[in-house]
């Protein structure tokens, strides 16, 4: 990777800013990319997948937030803030590590801005504002609503906790009071303490499918160009993770209205019709018959009658 590649332009900031998911997922990506970063998996498959080499270090390890040595990767949307720590994949030490990653794609139609929020119960991304994030996502919305009850109960914010520059809280001395906020959330659930953070009514998903086998020691798995330049690190705890597409499409699903006025109308008239012979003739009819005596002479009617 040249210099050129490696620095990205402010035009690529600029429509990183302007970012829009509901109106990327509407799009037909081709295959042309006009922007740089980032870069898209051109078809499925390991070959044209990310392979990444990671060496833990396990002897600079200090204060590490697991008692186990080795990496954690997760897939994740990206307008939110991952949580690795909850929701991670284990990488461990002298493992070639195989995920593959598939998306799954919910776009709502546009019938659904006629309901409101509650009744659907999902947000579309330029409906609700958050504080402290840009864009809408239910676990962006969940983060900010543990801050703000830490902040309520302890003055402070934890180090993970994003918040924007505007009022901004100090980082916690002590933890005790911001593990008690986590441990009363859990206690009772998200949904019990932030109810208004529905998910998106547009949004993808990443499920992953993960393999692994042993590698090797009995060979360099890095080599140099410079044959003075010794790689013998790579033969101690070093991981090779290759990330991709395992399909070329991806699962769509349509987030609608399950009964409309339409809808419900054709099933009640279909379901009188199979029950008890009743239709719109039979609607009509009667009222038919009461005009027809209210119009005509009496004598016409009885005449009508006898008919």
């Amino acid at each position: 990777m040249n210099e050129e590649q490696r620095n990205i332009s402010p035009e690529d900031l600029e429509s990183w800013k302007k970012f829009n998911l509901d109106d990327a997922l509407m799009e037909k990506v081709g295959r042309g990319q006009k922007e740089k970063f980032p870069r898209r998996q051109s078809k499925a498959g390991q070959s044209s997948g990310l392979s990444l080499l990671l060496y833990p270090a396990i002897d600079e390890y200090f204060c590490a937030s697991h008692d186990a040595y080795g990496y954690r990767i997760y897939a994740h949307s990206p307008i939110e803030i991952p949580h690795v720590l909850d929701f991670g994949l284990a990488v461990g030490p002298n493992t070639e590590m195989f995920i593959n990653v598939q998306a799954e794609v919910t776009i709502a139609e546009k019938s659904l801005d006629e309901l409101t929020s509650e009744e659907r119960h999902c947000y579309f991304l330029d409906e609700k504002k958050l504080a402290n994030y840009l864009l809408y996502t239910s676990t962006n919305c969940i983060d900010e609503c543990i801050m703000e009850r830490t902040v309520n109960a302890c003055d402070c914010v934890t180090f993970e906790m994003y918040q924007s520059t505007v009022n901004k809280k100090p980082y916690c001395a002590n933890l005790t009071c911001a593990d008690n906020v986590r441990k009363q959330i859990g206690m009772k659930g998200t949904k019990y303490f932030c109810k208004a953070c529905y998910p998106s009514c547009n949004r993808i998903v990443y499920d992953t499918q993960t393999s692994s086998l042993p590698i090797r020691t009995d060979v360099n798995i890095w080599k140099s160009n410079d044959p003075e330049k010794r790689m013998d690190w790579s033969k101690q705890n070093t991981s090779i993770v290759h990330v991709y597409f395992g399909s070329d499409s991806v699962l769509c699903r349509v987030r609608k209205r399950l009964f409309g006025f339409s809808e419900l109308f054709a099933n009640v008239g279909g379901i009188l019709g199979l029950f008890i012979g009743f239709s719109v003739i039979s609607v009509v009819e009667p009222i038919y018959y009461i005009i027809r005596l209210l119009t005509v002479d009496d004598e016409d009617a009885e005449d009508e009658l006898e008919t």
